[in-house]
């Protein structure tokens, strides 16, 4: 299965979604399957054979992956990201929803993880001005990384972040003295503080000797 699934590319709209995967729902017929062998075959009572078979089949809902949502929409200026879980429909309860906003959106880039049996795992990740990280899915997920280049290269141009001018974040005062301004404080050459710590060197040791003359008595003809 693909990373996420475009479903909606136009100038004003980006809307991805991402499904459970192929080997979720593989893993939920698995236990299920097991539970109900265990129905079918096993000599356990009757209520032992309801828990295995509510065991079989919760334990394979909670190896399902979520349903996301990832929409920019552009017209509102705001960026959605909707998650819902097996249980969140089951339980009927609230899907979980984090709203950004377009403007703030200031690059993209890809997270990895080494793994050490299946692979690594990639995750899209959305950086703020604000200073924060927002991941495009809940988790890390596998796959080939040219399936996660190819979304955030979309997202990229989607957004026009080529187009983005960062630099008003740092002041450049490089440029003041061009124009003509003046410096609040005063540059000084050291070169000339040795020459002036030389000069009273000198004019304090010749008062010195001055007056060390004239302490004298005079001498005698």
């Amino acid at each position: 299965m693909v990373y996420v699934t475009v479903q909606e590319d136009t100038e004003n709209r980006l809307y991805l979604t991402r499904k459970p995967t192929l080997n979720s729902w593989a893993i939920l017929v698995g236990c299920s399957s097991v539970g109900l062998g265990i129905v079918y075959y096993g000599n356990d009572p009757l209520w032992m054979k309801a828990i295995y078979l509510v065991l079989g089949c919760m334990m394979g809902l909670s190896s399902m992956d979520d349903w996301e949502e990832c929409d920019f929409n552009k017209e509102e200026g705001v960026l959605r990201l909707k998650r819902y879980s097996i249980w969140d429909v089951i339980m009927c309860q609230k899907e979980h929803v984090v709203v950004a906003q377009i403007p703030e959106i200031v690059s993209t880039s890809i997270e990895v993880e080494k793994g050490s049996y299946f692979g690594d795992t990639y995750q899209i990740v959305l950086k703020l001005s604000t200073g924060f990280f927002i991941g495009l899915t809940q988790s890390f997920t596998y796959g080939p990384s040219t399936e996660h280049e190819q979304i955030a290269e979309k997202i990229h141009k989607f957004l026009n972040l080529d187009d983005l001018d960062l630099g008003n974040d740092y002041v450049d005062t490089s440029s003041d003295s061009e124009d003509g301004a003046t410096d609040d404080f005063e540059h000084v050459d050291p070169a000339e503080i040795i020459q002036e710590m030389e000069t009273d060197v000198t004019e304090t040791s010749e008062e010195k000797c001055d007056n060390v003359k004239s302490e004298l008595p005079p001498e005698d003809e």
